[in-house]
């Protein structure tokens, strides 16, 4: 089996490139298959490699001291969904120009996201998790 992830770039598909060249990565992560263009994005078709498995534990890890692209950094664009999102949080987070707006920066969310959690102090970060006959555990962005 196969699955599409949206891809914002090439970045991301040349590191599953590059991944597939490290044979004592081979058995862990995703074989790319090809980039797919569907109803105007962007997606990464990779193997599924959960797809023989029924009902299985799975994690979902961040890895890296920064989990944000380049490109964001010079993204000035204030977005009110992430303000919502950061003020959901932690409330104090925004400043006051923040507040006024109420709208950050992706690199400004990404950043506070980043301190919130165990990014910064330990280069990873628990994204979400699944146990076998549970629904998914996703509320651990503050997880340190």
């Amino acid at each position: 089996g196969t699955i599409w992830k949206k891809c914002g770039g090439g970045t991301e598909r040349a590191v599953y490139e590059a991944l597939a060249q490290e044979p004592a990565l081979q058995d862990v992560t995703p074989r790319y298959l090809r980039e797919v263009s569907y109803g105007g994005q962007t997606f990464i078709e990779l193997e599924d490699l959960l797809h023989t498995f029924r009902d299985p534990h799975v994690m979902d890890i961040k890895m890296g001291t920064r989990t944000f692209l380049e490109d964001e950094v010079q993204n000035n664009k204030a977005r009110e969904d992430l303000y919502r999102k950061m003020v959901a949080l932690d409330p104090s987070a925004p400043t006051p120009e923040e507040h006024e707006q109420k709208a950050v920066t992706k690199l400004r969310y990404m950043q506070f996201r980043e301190e919130q959690s165990s990014t910064c102090s330990h280069g990873f970060r628990i994204e979400a998790m699944k146990f076998r006959g549970s629904p998914p555990v996703t509320e651990l962005k503050c997880v340190k």
